[in-house]
């Protein structure tokens, strides 16, 4: 049991260590931001695009609450401090489970257009960023073998500190270099497009996403290593104590 006890321990510091969330968006039943740490709530507004829903519509998410569902449509907010970082030390993650892919993106997280902030997206079904400080493409890679993002869900997060950035599909680090440093973008946040209108679907994600998570740090393997656990299916309480096999009876206690 004491093993146990510390892998709990160990997912439950990588979970919080190194990791100031300024904007938060969890789409359980809603838009709104519910980041503790950041100074704006930077909570969405809902797009209807092609999508046949007159307002936003949610699915099963990750760890057993919701998720919001793309099919079409997009989310905005507008342009703040939490989501513009401004500076080389930040993080963006998110859980994505894609329904089919686009011909070349589908565009996650954004803040472009007139300023050129930042473009976390897929295209050709590999994770890329490109920012625009100046305008230019940062990395394009996926997993070998690939990582197959209809398959179900999946974390993408990528990370900057002063001394480098890392990309990470599924906790494995898929892009590494010099780090990343963001201009003070004034165009809206856009999930699942841009944050402004007259962008075509065929270039919009199409599936659900959930957690999505700005923070203004840098975060390493282990805090990556805490997301990916909320992928992992919870054991019984019997497999956990290894009492499957004889019969024992679990009950919560009231």
């Amino acid at each position: 049991m004491n093993k146990l006890v510390t892998l709990f321990a160990t997912i439950g510091f990588a979970a919080s260590a190194n990791a100031t969330v300024v904007v938060q968006h969890s789409f359980e039943g809603n838009l709104n931001d519910t980041a503790a740490g950041g100074g704006t709530a930077d909570n969405l507004s809902y797009n209807q695009g092609a999508s046949g829903s007159a307002s936003p519509t949610f699915t099963a998410g990750v760890g057993g609450g919701q998720a919001a569902i793309f099919d079409g449509n997009w989310f905005q907010a507008p342009s703040s401090p939490d989501s513009s970082l401004n500076d080389n030390t930040w993080t963006i993650e998110l859980f994505v489970n894609v329904s089919a892919h686009n011909g070349s993106w589908e565009r996650l997280v954004t803040k472009w257009g007139g300023g050129h902030n930042y473009h976390f997206a897929l295209e050709t079904q590999d994770l890329n960023f490109f920012s625009g400080n100046p305008v230019g493409n940062i990395f394009d890679a996926n997993t070998t073998p690939r990582t197959d993002f209809t398959n179900g869900w999946h974390h993408l997060a990528l990370t900057s500190s002063a001394t480098g950035f890392q990309g990470w599909i599924d906790g494995v680090v898929v892009a590494s270099g010099a780090s990343i440093t963001l201009a003070d973008g004034t165009d809206p946040l856009g999930i699942g497009d841009f944050g402004v209108a007259g962008s075509s679907n065929a270039l919009r994600l199409h599936g659900a996403m959930d957690e999505l998570l700005i923070h203004d740090s840098s975060v390493n393997q282990a805090y990556i290593d805490g997301r990916m656990a909320l992928l992992i299916p919870e054991p019984s309480a019997c497999t956990l104590l290894g009492l499957c096999g004889f019969g024992f009876i679990l009950r919560r206690r009231r």
